[in-house]
C-alpha cells in the first residue's frame, strides 16, 4: 500500500498524520499558516519542519493530501503545491482548501452541506467529495452566521443592553471583565475583534443550562440553516432526501445538541478533529 501524508492546516496550527498499510505512524503538529495571506518564507518553514520530522523517522510519502486555511483558489494551491514538490519531489501532492478536507472528513462521497464552525464559518454544497456550491460566509462583521464569534457578538449585544437576566449579566461581567467601554475597545480599536467574540462563546458554554443563554446558541443555529442549507433545500436536485450536514470545528462539538436540534429532519455529522477521519477517506480510496 501506498504511504500517504494527510495534513489540516490553519491559521495557528498545521496537523499532520503520516498513513503506511493503513495504520497511523506518526502525527505531530507544527506551525500554522494562512495560504491565502501568509508569504512563502513561512509556507515552507512549517513545511521544513514536517519533512524533517518525517526524514528522521525514515518516511517517504508517496502521497500528499493538504488541505488548508485560504487554499480556496488555484493560486493559493499552486503555491502551497510548489513548496511541498521542494520538500517532496517524489510525492504526488494534492492541495484542497480546509472546507473540501470538512467535507471529506465528515460525508465522504455523499451529498451532503459540510461546514466549519469554529471562530469564523463556512459552508458548501458537496457531491462526491467535490464542491459543487457555496454561499459567501462573508467574516464575522457581514455574516459568519452559527459561528464563534456570531454566538459571541449577539451574546455581547444582549449583555450590553440588559436583556438577560440581572444574575446572568452579572456573572458575564465577574467571568469575562468586560464592560462597555472594554467591549469598543476589543472590538473597534484593537486587532483580532473576531477573536474576542469568540472567546465570548466559552460563557454561553459553561451557562448553556440557563434558557436565555441556551436561545442564543439555538438562534445563531437557526440563522446558520436558513443561510448555509435552506437554499438547498428548496432546489428539486436536492430536496429529495434529506440533506446530510457534516460539521468540523470547535463551535460544532461544543454545542452539538443545539445544532442538532434545528435539523431534525436530517443526519448532523459532527467532528471536533477532523485530521483522522480525512486520512480514513484517503485509505479507503474514497478520493
Amino acid at each position: 500500500m501506498k504511504k500517504i501524508l494527510v495534513t489540516d492546516c490553519g491559521g495557528s496550527s498545521c496537523c499532520w498524520m503520516a498513513v503506511d498499510a493503513g495504520a497511523v505512524r506518526h502525527s505531530f503538529v507544527t506551525a500554522g499558516f494562512n495560504a491565502a495571506v501568509a508569504g512563502d518564507d513561512a509556507v515552507a518553514l512549517s513545511v521544513a519542519e514536517a519533512a524533517a520530522r518525517l526524514s528522521e523517522e525514515g518516511f517517504i510519502p508517496d502521497e500528499i493530501h493538504f488541505y488548508g486555511a485560504g487554499c480556496g483558489t488555484p493560486a493559493a494551491c499552486g503555491r502551497v503545491s510548489g513548496i511541498l514538490h521542494g520538500y517532496f519531489p517524489d510525492a504526488d501532492a494534492e492541495v484542497e482548501s480546509d472546507l473540501v478536507g470538512a467535507a471529506r472528513a465528515t460525508l465522504g462521497n455523499s451529498v451532503g452541506v459540510a461546514c466549519i464552525l469554529g471562530t469564523g464559518a463556512n459552508a458548501g454544497l458537496f457531491d462526491g467529495g467535490k464542491l459543487c456550491r457555496r454561499i459567501p460566509p462573508l467574516g464575522y462583521v457581514l455574516g459568519d452566521e452559527g459561528s464563534g464569534a456570531y454566538l459571541g457578538k449577539q451574546l455581547l449585544v444582549k449583555v450590553l443592553r440588559g436583556e438577560l437576566p440581572a444574575e446572568i449579566v452579572k456573572a458575564f461581567a465577574e467571568e469575562t471583565g468586560v464592560d462597555e467601554a472594554a467591549a469598543i475597545e476589543r472590538v473597534y480599536r484593537t486587532p483580532g475583534a473576531n477573536a474576542f467574540l469568540g472567546s465570548l462563546a466559552g460563557f454561553l458554554s459553561a451557562h448553556i443550562d440557563v434558557p436565555q443563554l441556551e436561545e442564543i446558541v439555538t438562534d445563531a443555529f437557526r440563522a446558520f440553516r436558513l443561510t448555509f442549507v435552506e437554499p438547498y433545500l428548496r432546489e428539486e436536485s436536492y430536496n429529495r432526501a434529506p440533506l446530510k450536514i457534516g460539521v468540523v470545528g470547535s463551535v460544532g462539538a461544543v454545542f452539538g445538541k443545539q445544532l442538532r436540534s434545528v435539523f431534525p429532519e436530517t443526519e448532523v455529522n459532527v467532528v471536533r478533529y477532523p485530521l483522522e477521519a480525512m486520512a480514513l477517506y484517503h485509505c479507503r480510496g474514497e478520493a
